[in-house]
């Protein structure tokens, strides 16, 4: 996913994102907290591509998007991979 696809589903309503980071577990954003989340960590971080260059982001670390299905849907639910 992209910066635009992100947006686009923050325009319709909250988003539920899932940070994995290897080693770790699952960190669930609590969905009040997703448009600020998005602002403040995600939106800067988030690579689009393939292979992004990690010393191109600041802190060392990107996030690749993907986006869940879940069977029940309350909120779209999107999966951040963390490389660093």
């Amino acid at each position: 996913m992209s910066n635009e696809d992100v947006q686009q589903l923050l325009e319709s309503g909250p988003v539920q994102f899932v940070v994995a980071d290897v080693g770790g577990a699952p960190e669930w954003v609590p969905e009040g907290e997703c448009f600020h989340f998005w602002k403040d960590e995600v939106k800067a971080h988030l690579a689009s591509e393939a292979q992004a260059r990690l010393d191109g982001f600041s802190g060392g670390y990107c996030y690749f998007a993907s986006q869940w299905e879940p069977l029940q849907p309350e909120a779209p639910i999107v999966v951040l991979e963390k490389h660093h």
